[in-house]
């Protein structure tokens, strides 16, 4: 959090179209987030750098979830 307990940005990261009412899932070093284009995207924490993304066959609305290494 920065100063005066208001979030600050870490970085960012480029997905193909935009991404709303969602948060992103973080497990072991990766940021998972669901875009509108229809695919599900992972970066890692502190480059940055996209490690993978997955078609997923429509936009994505919620948030992802992680448990046992799954998505």
């Amino acid at each position: 959090m920065g100063s005066g307990g208001r979030l600050a940005e870490c970085g960012s990261a480029p997905t193909g179209n935009s991404i709303y009412n969602s948060s992103p899932a973080v497990a072991n070093g990766v940021v998972y987030v669901g875009s509108y284009d229809n695919k599900l995207y992972a970066f890692k924490i502190q480059s940055g750098a996209q490690l993978w993304s997955a078609a997923t066959g429509g936009g994505i609305y919620s948030s992802p979830a992680v448990a046992n290494g799954v998505v």
